[in-house]
């Protein structure tokens, strides 16, 4: 397998996409992915809530998008630093005009804790010279690579066990967790931060003209390369010179996420196959309690298959089993389908009760992934008594009754297949049967059985649609499917019904009041979201837009996502919005966050070299 080279310019690698939209800025026209909703045969997440995988074509795009929302002095590349070499010392300076950044994702050598950052300069001025002696020369095609290693887990481990102070970036990621981490801005701040970003001199091109001897390319060079590192662990240390400042995401803050993310941190899908390798992804690691469930160490997600089968999205969001299922959806299927019947004694007598926190008993099938797949519920269980009452046909007479009542209850949750786009279907089913038994003996010796039942079966589908601002809406639809009551006896039982109309409609009664609080609690479902607001909310909704949810193999559910690209028409806009109206200003030193772009002041660096900087 050979290594992936930076031989890129420009946006030339992008693959084609779909288009669904336009917009028209500087001469120049973004393609904005469509989703699709192809099938996905997911992975087993373990250890970790959410998962949002980007695709490197994705992310390359947006910075392209994002780089032309810069002011055209964020677009160069500046930096300048004395080297002391031997009895002399050149003062080196340099401007170039750059091209958007670009990423690959992975290597075959780490690919799945290695992103390569390119920046490629067309062109620019390099200055050198001893003291006030400067030549100028005009340099083309110069290429920064830098080495960023997002195994942040890792990171934190080395740095805590040596006892040195963990990067802001990686603490950030993994403890302060925010929608502002998914987004471009974001990415971009990440990677070229000089605390996880390392100057590659190998991939990286410079070509200097002729009067550069050898040894004068090797030792700028190597003062190029500690350059870039000293600026780990500064006030500032971004390779662009400058820091885009956060921006929080336009969410709805009326409607929060019904689970956040707390802590989260990177993991690369790398597609082997070279004509696959746009697709590789970079993967979120979520969890949405870093206290109760820590992110995993090391970081190993095992992930067998990519989440992205195509490049005609952006991506995919990805909830996993555990948190949906386990955590959302029943849990309150159970809460709210938890009453049964029991009885208590109420002196000689036995009576009925409504109770509630009936503890279900689970089976999933099958056990790992299909798509058939359901979890089954099931609960029998018997209430018995003895009570002694007075016989109704010889008055005062004492005779003993056994009670019996048995709760036969289930209920099915099962995958369904997407009836549109955007809206996918979970399917319920289920039944409630009551059996209530009297045992008499009224002579001593006969054997009097009367009995009652009632059954209330029922069906129905929970929809999940996408909304916006990442509200998924949930919709219960209920039906009652068969329901009836009945009375029973043996031959002795069915003598005392005949005899004593009192007794039959007394059965009737129980059997109806039992059938009722069961029809009643299944009607209930309809209002099962309803302290939600009938919504189950994303992070990243001002970030993400979501489409084409489904289920994979192992019943996570995935949702298609495309960016919100700053400055570009979302679907809701009726007319082409210029980003040219979206561009700003770099603000001053002060730090302003009311403007996105923060320069800094160049950095001059001091930078001895000895013998040829072996000792870098």
């Amino acid at each position: 397998m050979s290594e992936q080279r930076l031989d890129v310019m420009g946006v030339s690698g992008l693959s084609s996409k779909t288009i669904s939209k336009q917009s028209i800025t500087n001469n120049k026209i973004y393609s904005m992915q469509a989703v699709s909703s192809s099938k996905s045969p997911g992975n087993c997440i373990t250890g970790y809530d959410m998962v949002a995988a980007i695709t490197q074509d994705t992310i390359n795009l947006q910075l392209l998008l994002l780089w032309d929302l810069l002011d055209e002095e964020c677009r160069k590349m500046k930096w300048e630093y004395t080297l002391k070499h031997g009895r002399f010392t050149l003062n080196y300076s340099f401007e170039g005009e750059m091209d958007a950044p670009e990423v690959i994702l992975g290597t075959s050598k780490a690919p799945n804790f290695q992103v390569k950052l390119a920046l490629n300069i067309p062109e620019g001025t390099l200055t050198y010279g001893v003291g006030e002696d400067k030549d100028s020369v005009t340099i083309s095609d110069w290429k920064y690579v830098f080495d960023v290693d997002v195994n942040f887990a890792q990171i934190e481990q080395d740095h805590i066990q040596n006892s040195i102070a963990v990067p802001d970036v990686v603490k950030n990621m993994l403890h302060k967790f925010n929608d502002e981490c998914f987004t471009i801005r974001h990415l971009l701040m990440d990677f070229q931060n000089a605390n996880i970003a390392n100057y590659d001199e190998v991939e990286s091109k410079i070509t200097l003209s002729e009067d550069f001897t050898e040894d004068d390319l090797i030792s700028f060079q190597a003062g190029l390369t500690k350059y870039f590192r000293d600026l780990a662990e500064t006030d500032h240390p971004f390779v662009l010179g400058y820091s885009i400042e956060e921006k929080t995401p336009d969410s709805d803050p009326s409607i929060p996420p019904t689970f956040t993310p707390t802590g989260g941190t990177y993991w690369i899908f790398f597609e082997e196959d070279e004509s696959k390798r746009s697709q590789s992804t970079l993967n979120f690691l979520l969890t949405t309690d870093t206290v109760k469930k820590p992110l995993p160490y090391p970081t190993k997600p095992n992930f067998n298959n990519n989440w992205m089968s195509s490049n005609e999205y952006d991506g995919r969001f990805v909830l996993a089993k555990s948190l949906f299922f386990g955590e959302f959806i029943l849990p309150k299927l159970q809460e709210a389908l938890g009453h049964y019947i029991t009885g208590y004694r109420d002196g000689d007598k036995s009576c009925f009760a409504f109770n509630s926190g009936l503890e279900w008993t689970v089976t999933e099938s099958p056990e790992k992934g299909g798509s058939r797949w359901k979890y089954t519920y099931d609960k029998t269980f018997n209430w018995d008594a003895k009570d002694v009452e007075v016989w109704a046909v010889v008055k005062n007479v004492p005779i003993e009754v056994d009670h019996s009542i048995t709760n036969k209850f289930w209920f099915t949750v099962e995958l369904g297949e997407s009836t549109s786009s955007n809206t996918l279907p979970i399917k319920l089913n289920g039944e409630f049967y009551v059996h209530h038994e009297f045992l008499c003996h009224p002579l001593g010796f006969t054997n009097e059985r009367m009995s009652l039942s009632a059954k209330v079966g029922w069906e129905g589908t929970i929809d999940v649609t996408c909304g916006t601002q990442g509200v998924i809406e949930l919709k219960p639809s209920i039906s009652l499917k068969k329901t009836d009551i009945n009375h029973d006896g043996n031959f002795w039982g069915d003598i005392d019904q005949a005899l004593l109309e009192s007794n039959v409609k007394g059965l009737e009664t129980v059997a109806n009041w039992i059938k009722s609080q069961y029809e009643k609690e299944v009607n209930n479902l309809l209002n099962l979201f309803a302290p939600l607001g009938n919504r189950f909310v994303l992070p990243a909704g001002g970030v993400f837009a979501f489409k084409n949810p489904q289920f994979d193999d192992f019943q996570n559910l995935l949702f298609d996502i495309t960016y919100k690209t700053e400055g570009l028409p979302s679907d809701t806009d009726s007319e082409v919005v210029s980003k040219k109206d979206q561009i700003t200003l770099p603000i001053d030193e002060r730090g302003s966050k009311s403007l996105p772009i923060k320069t800094l002041p160049i950095k001059t660096l001091p930078i001895e070299i000895i013998e040829k900087a072996e000792e870098l």
